[in-house]
């Protein structure tokens, strides 16, 4: 399934010459001059209020109305007061965006038919016995979020039919801080907790709360899939024998018995996922690179972050000279390997795991897809943003 995105129009209204108070108890009962039936309240002359003329006006179904009466009631006096519109669309809830969307549309990648909301995505899911949803992201682009959120409300609210209970994994944590979410969601901790003990990224309240906070309310687990920023930052810059050796040797003096992530050892990318990778490379960032594999690779981290085809991801701290080196393709490796070791692990305790990425990790079905083992069925959603006429569609 593939997403496309288009932006969202708004309508502001303003209200001209609204006849300010120095007393802020004063009363004012606002009409309008054409159908005074259709809005009338009494509000003051406070911020608040001045918040609830607006709404009520840009809901009101007189829309079309030129001016609005304000009285005074302790003098009656009557202001008249233009109202001016310009676009509009009233914000939709996020359950009436997630039954009709304006920001992304779906296409069934083999057949190119358009489906018309998420709930014909968990369908989907539900006949073809699924086992895990991967949803590729660009991870600065909220179109992508709010496809994500409605997709976890559709097969939420048709769960009965799906093949087991569901599932939230996640990227954006990692797996060494799996106890602080478990007991966030559990309610054993505070979101203060969360975000302090878990190291959410620095884009989690725009991007994923609405996520989690759905898992929370309805008693779903959430899984921290990522391997933890330090190890990955270590074998990017060192490569994995590297920091193999490093953890053998302390070890052998006694130091510590969790140096490793999970899976570990993990095997390296696919030839397929390597030339993907250093052709993404060379197309966001050039060819001043070295040698790797008689091609090149260069700069930063892969991960789908950027909002085009630039594969870089800014959560992990690399610099353009560490993704220059071999060691990249290792750290690549094991962000897969670790998101595909928790994916499994958690559909093999009998759930259908919905999983949240960059969409390099999961896209053409390589990476994460190419380490879940069979007979897992994958069902692969990539969020995929272009430009077109000046809008993201």
């Amino acid at each position: 399934i593939m997403f496309s995105l288009i932006t969202n129009v708004s309508r502001v209204i303003t209200l001209r010459g609204f006849p300010r108070s120095s007393a802020a108890s004063t009363a004012y009962k606002c009409s309008w001059t054409s159908t005074p039936s259709d809005v009338s309240f009494v509000g003051r002359t406070s911020s608040s209020w001045w918040t609830h003329v607006l709404r009520t006006v840009a809901t009101a179904a007189t829309v079309s109305s030129t001016y609005v009466m304000i009285t005074d009631t302790t003098t009656t006096t009557t202001t008249t007061v233009s109202c001016e519109q310009t676009q509009e669309k009233k914000k939709p809830t996020v359950s009436e965006a997630a039954e009709s969307p304006s920001n992304y549309v779906i296409y069934l990648s083999k057949t190119g038919e358009r489906l018309k909301n998420m709930k014909e995505v968990a369908k989907h899911v539900a006949s073809l016995k699924t086992d895990v949803v991967l949803c590729g992201e660009v991870h600065t682009n909220a179109a992508s979020h709010d496809a994500e959120l409605h997709l976890l409300m559709a097969l939420q609210q048709t769960s009965s039919s799906l093949k087991n209970p569901l599932a939230l994994s996640l990227e954006m944590f990692e797996t060494d801080v799996q106890s602080v979410v478990d007991a966030y969601i559990a309610g054993l901790a505070t979101e203060l907790d969360l975000m302090r003990d878990a190291r959410p990224w620095p884009t989690y309240f725009q991007s994923y709360h609405a996520l989690v906070s759905f898992c929370k309310r309805h008693r779903m687990r959430v899984i921290a899939a990522n391997a933890p920023r330090r190890i990955v930052s270590y074998i990017g810059r060192h490569g994995a024998a590297s920091f193999a050796t490093r953890v053998a040797n302390a070890r052998a003096d006694g130091i510590g018995t969790m140096l490793t992530p999970t899976p570990w050892p993990y095997a390296p990318v696919s030839e397929q996922l390597r030339d993907k990778l250093v052709e993404a490379l060379d197309g966001a960032y050039g060819n001043s690179t070295e040698e790797v594999k008689g091609t090149t690779a260069t700069t930063k981290s892969p991960d789908g972050g950027d909002g085009d085809d630039s594969p870089s991801c800014p959560y992990i701290g690399f610099s353009e000279q560490d993704a220059r080196r071999n060691a990249m393709f290792d750290a690549q490796a094991l962000w897969d390997a670790s998101m595909a070791h928790a994916i499994a692990n958690a559909a093999n305790d009998g759930h259908v795991v919905m999983h949240v990425t960059g969409k390099f990790h999961c896209e053409q079905r390589l990476g994460i897809c190419e380490r879940l083992p069979e007979p897992l069925t994958k069902c692969v959603v990539v969020c995929v943003p272009w430009q077109h006429g000046g809008l993201m569609e």
